[in-house]
């Protein structure tokens, strides 16, 4: 063709055009391989992946959470979204009174989703620092904790091991909160002591979300501290006396069964300090279940087994073209409505033909603008 120059990059010819496409649809299979056209709200509260879109938030103090499917469907074009991954006993919040707009898929009651908890991820703060993630410009790791599922930076956090060596992080917050160093002899458990030094970077514009207020009154606690959820300050770790005691680690002798298998009258050091916690292979199964460490782990039982994620069904038109998935459409038309949009898409192919034959002539290089020039026309026709 004229006026082309080898190696020009504005230029693309037909055959890169059609690899660039096969390989947008495979990205676009594998970033979203579920269907989006079922909200998981009917599945009532389950542990799912979890989007917040925070333009269409209507009170900021009152966060909000959507499916995936509902994320696609409706929040694609929102600028400020946050994936969340996975949160458990969480149902879809899009189309109630915590968002603006109505869903797309589905009607919904205005506050029906009450059992849903929040933290501070849902505004976009993250980790003690209680920074925004961004990938263009984070270059370490995030990890999330299995229990309170705040994502912590690796330099926050300090000594990590390699990521291959462990399955499951919890944060030294909910090791301290919930007493898990009795289980400090168990195999699968790697306690690491928080560095005094460890690199907390401060927000330079962190601000403090408060509770919504109640009877004309302010709350002094920020929202999801009232969930009872830990606050996410670096070294606000509970009560230091009652970490100090001693913990009673035998059964109670009733029988066998109710044995603790931890060594008896384990003693916490006096000076334990904060520890995080990695955990790798069978350590559940290493867990004594015996009825004082299930009292102690009572409010986080799930951490005793695998827990099940509900997944959205497969989408069937993942891996199919634009024209496959156009001409399975048009075939579940009625014969009519078939018919006038197999007339409308020959004129427009006619047209574009037309259109196109000019550039061959002249040798010329179809642009982006010309594309865009000859659809503009197409659209001031249909208007007359």
């Amino acid at each position: 063709m004229m006026g082309i120059e080898a190696g020009d990059d504005n230029v693309l010819t037909m055959s890169e055009y059609i690899e660039n496409e096969a390989k947008l649809l495979q990205d676009a299979a594998e970033a979203l391989p579920g269907a989006i056209d079922k909200c998981s709200f009917p599945h009532g509260y389950v542990r799912q992946r979890v989007y917040s879109c925070i333009d269409c938030t209507v009170d900021p103090l009152r966060p909000s959470g959507v499916c995936y499917a509902c994320f696609v469907s409706c929040h694609t074009t929102c600028k400020n979204v946050e994936e969340l991954f996975c949160r458990r006993s969480f149902r879809c919040d899009c189309g109630t009174d915590r968002l603006k707009s109505p869903c797309s898929i589905m009607k919904k009651d205005a506050g029906c989703c009450n059992e849903n908890k929040y933290s501070k991820n849902f505004a976009g703060q993250y980790c003690w620092c209680d920074r925004r993630y961004d990938h263009t410009s984070e270059e370490g790791t995030m990890y999330q904790c299995l229990i309170c599922e705040d994502w912590k930076h690796d330099r926050c956090i300090g000594k990590v091991p390699d990521e291959s060596s462990f399955d499951e992080y919890i944060c030294r917050d909910c090791v301290s909160l919930h007493g898990l160093r009795r289980f400090r002899s168990n195999g699968g458990f790697e306690f690491i002591k928080a560095a005094e030094n460890a690199k907390v970077e401060p927000n330079p514009r962190k601000r403090k979300l408060e509770d919504r207020p109640e009877n004309g009154e302010s709350s002094k606690k920020p929202y999801y501290l009232a969930l009872g959820q830990p606050s996410g300050n670096f070294g606000d770790h509970g009560d230091r006396e009652e970490q100090q005691q001693l913990v009673e680690i035998e059964g109670d002798g009733k029988n066998d069964e109710e044995k603790c298998t931890l060594k008896q009258q384990e003693k916490v050091d006096a000076d334990m300090g904060f520890y995080d916690l990695f955990c790798a292979g069978l350590w559940r199964d290493s867990i004594c279940r015996c009825s004082k460490c299930m009292n102690q782990l009572a409010g986080i039982e799930f951490i005793l087994s695998e827990e099940e994620e509900f997944e959205p069904d497969a989408d069937e038109d993942a891996d199919q073209s634009l024209l496959d998935i156009g001409m399975k459409q048009l075939n579940r038309m009625d014969r009519i409505q078939a018919n006038e949009g197999a007339i409308a898409f020959r004129k427009l192919r006619d047209k574009l033909d037309e259109y196109l034959r000019t550039f061959a002539e002249n040798g010329k290089v179809v642009s982006k603008e010309d594309i865009a020039i000859f659809f503009e026309k197409i659209r001031q026709e249909d208007r007359r």
